[in-house]
């Protein structure tokens, strides 16, 4: 873990705040095809990003954008996977899922995905700190998600 700062902690709060509105947003999004919802969102966040590059002046990075971007994946994979990502959680809403629990439960699967990734592809050590570490996620899962327990269903109704 790198040492704590202002410059370390920002991109992560970011991300909370961020997480937070979307989430909630998602939760209240109308009867509508999601389709039709996520192209209003991207139209919106096309002009927020075109005002936002515009005063950082940031021109010469889009000028460069596509000779850069040019056969690379990752530009499709961040827009086909935030559309399936979004789709997916609007219709988790829409299926009653609380917003604590579809969140907590996506991440925690995909963490563990990409801990076990990291584990076979890139070859890191897999050690019993680790083993505990999925283990308690799997626990934890289980417990968010079992609706026998208490009243706690993650799914309303």
């Amino acid at each position: 873990m790198a040492n704590f700062s202002i410059a370390y902690a920002f991109p992560v709060a970011l991300t909370i705040i961020g997480g937070l509105l979307y989430h909630t947003s998602s939760k209240h999004v109308p009867d509508l095809h999601p389709s039709v919802v996520l192209t209003m969102a991207y139209v919106l966040q096309l002009v927020f990003c075109i005002a936002w590059a515009v005063h950082a002046k940031a021109g010469a990075d889009f000028s460069t954008a596509w000779t850069v971007s040019e056969g690379r994946h990752w530009i499709l994979g961040l827009a086909i996977g935030s559309i399936v990502m979004e789709v997916g959680f609007i219709l988790a809403y829409r299926a009653g899922w609380n917003l604590s629990a579809a969140d907590i439960t996506s991440v925690a699967v995909i963490s563990l995905l990409f801990l076990l990734g990291e584990t076979f592809v890139y070859g890191h050590a897999f050690n019993l700190k680790r083993m505990l570490g999925i283990i308690l996620c799997v626990i934890g899962l289980v417990l968010i998600n079992w609706s026998g327990l208490g009243n706690q269903n993650p799914v309303d109704g």
